[in-house]
């Protein structure tokens, strides 16, 4: 369990950092009125999608022996 604090920490990072990205990033819900999507929904679908390839990638290279 040494050993275990370093491969958590950009887990942990992740996870500080997410709600920070969805304040940042257009909403995903619709709006109540129209019930229309925001018009940039796929900014924020690929934002997402980025950033959890880019802390899955961090992750996979930390625990390459």
């Amino acid at each position: 369990m040494v050993g275990c604090g370093i491969h958590a920490t950009p887990a942990g990072v992740a996870v500080l950092l997410l709600p920070i990205l969805i304040r940042v990033l257009p909403p995903l819900a619709r709006d109540a009125r129209t019930s229309e999507s925001h018009p940039d929904h796929a900014v924020t679908m690929v934002g997402l999608v980025v950033y959890v390839l880019v802390v899955a990638t961090v992750i996979a290279l930390i625990n390459i022996n």
